[in-house]
């Protein structure tokens, strides 16, 4: 088969957004045609939308050995390199691409991007003020300046733009987003939520949308703002502490510190619990929170009725309180390690969590002898889930240490 029969099939597939499929024909396309700076960038932005930014990475860097003079491939680079959060070199791969062609508005759309995900709010207007004066009916350019707008806090002379941006492509989630958080500033939280709920609808899987729509129901409703409170008190902190302490202070430092670690494991949990069964709030929640508001409420309902049954009928009372502290406290541990991002990281944490159970477990039949009781028995289950807790912490700190700004 001919390669341009290849390279036309894989251009195909890929705006229908089958992108292993059209992996493979760009590969068959790349097979007969190995030096091709256009077949080595679209199979790297294939790769790319399937979440292979490493191989995306080589291919891009195979298009330019092919041909530097070729402007999109460098402007392909500095795109997957936005993508891994390595800005400084992105600007570096888009500053080659302007170069080449200085003319090209997508460059400048690309470019304004970047700054806001580094937050440099003026250039990222300049950037698109650039690319509206090359392309006025291009709405991300709307788009764009009204995010750095917004992000100077100016946001009633965003308004007007981002109103212009969905005129020009009124399906546009982060567009409806963006508009959310302008009413949002304007203490507007009805006509916030319709934004944020159309967002949602338009792409489920919008952050910005998911915490726009979370920010509008706590303001309406006592309730999550309350839960929300306490999630954001509950935060990680390693409090130091220099010179001599007094008893007293060092009993009430460690009394916040326990608490503070209870609600870091209950609040956001419960906040997603029940925003889960609000018609508007449950919007907010992707699929893994909706998961596990489900998996918490089943686990909640069953441990009720074990603790009723053990208070009415158990005629050995050494288990009680380690069993109510596994009960009650171990689904909140299980729910932590689906904030780690499928795959391996989440296998390693489940697998982990479930050695930590087990052990919990082992706390409790140790309620059962009478030489060791029921301390014992809690202490077991309370050290090795707070062990197991505090690794998780660190884990997912070390995971999302290069998170970028959400844009």
């Amino acid at each position: 088969m001919e390669a341009a029969n290849f390279l036309e099939r894989a251009n195909h597939l890929y705006q229908q957004g089958r992108y292993s499929l059209a992996e493979k024909e760009y590969r068959a396309h790349l097979t007969q045609n190995p030096d091709s700076s256009y077949g080595h960038r679209r199979l790297a932005f294939a790769l790319l939308r399937q979440g292979k930014s490493k191989e995306a990475m080589a291919e891009i860097n195979k298009a330019i050995e092919c041909n530097p003079a070729d402007e999109w491939a460098h402007y392909g680079q500095a795109n997957i390199l936005k993508h891994c959060g390595k800005f400084k070199e992105a600007e570096a791969s888009l500053k080659e691409a302007l170069e080449i062609d200085p003319e090209e508005e997508e460059f400048y759309i690309e470019g304004s991007h970047l700054s806001l995900r580094q937050g440099k709010f003026d250039d990222a207007i300049n950037r698109a003020g650039t690319a509206l004066t090359l392309d006025p009916q291009d709405f991300r350019g709307h788009l764009y300046k009204a995010w750095g707008l917004f992000g100077k806090n100016r946001w009633k002379d965003a308004e007007p733009i981002v109103v212009e941006s969905l005129r020009l492509k009124p399906d546009h989630a982060d567009s409806h987003a963006l508009r959310g958080h302008i009413y949002m500033s304007a203490t507007k939280p009805t006509e916030a939520i319709i934004q944020f709920r159309e967002a949602l609808r338009l792409d489920p899987t919008s952050s910005l949308a998911r915490e726009g729509l979370l920010k509008a129901l706590r303001s309406r409703n006592p309730l999550y703002g309350v839960l929300a409170v306490l999630a954001w008190v509950a935060r990680p902190r390693i409090p130091l502490f220099f010179g001599s302490a007094t008893a007293v202070l060092l009993v009430i430092w460690i009394v916040i510190l326990f608490l503070s670690s209870i609600l870091q494991w209950i609040a956001p949990h419960l906040l997603n619990l029940c925003m889960r069964f609000d018609p508007i709030a449950k919007h907010a929640l992707n699929e893994d929170e909706i998961f596990i508001a489900n998996f918490l409420a089943a686990w909640l309902l069953a441990s009720y009725a074990i603790t009723a049954v053990m208070l009415f009928f158990a005629n050995h009372t050494n288990f009680l309180a380690p069993t109510f502290f596994f009960l009650y406290g171990a689904p909140f541990l299980f729910c932590r390690v689906f904030e780690f991002p499928q795959g391996k990281y989440r296998t390693h944490a489940i697998i982990y969590a479930g050695i930590a159970a087990a052990i919990g477990l082992a706390g409790i039949v140790c309620g059962f002898c009478p030489s060791t009781g029921a301390l014992s028995s809690v202490c077991t289950a309370s050290i090795n889930c707070s062990l197991t807790y505090l690794l998780l912490c660190l884990l997912m700190r070390l995971l999302h240490r290069n998170q970028a700004r959400a844009y």
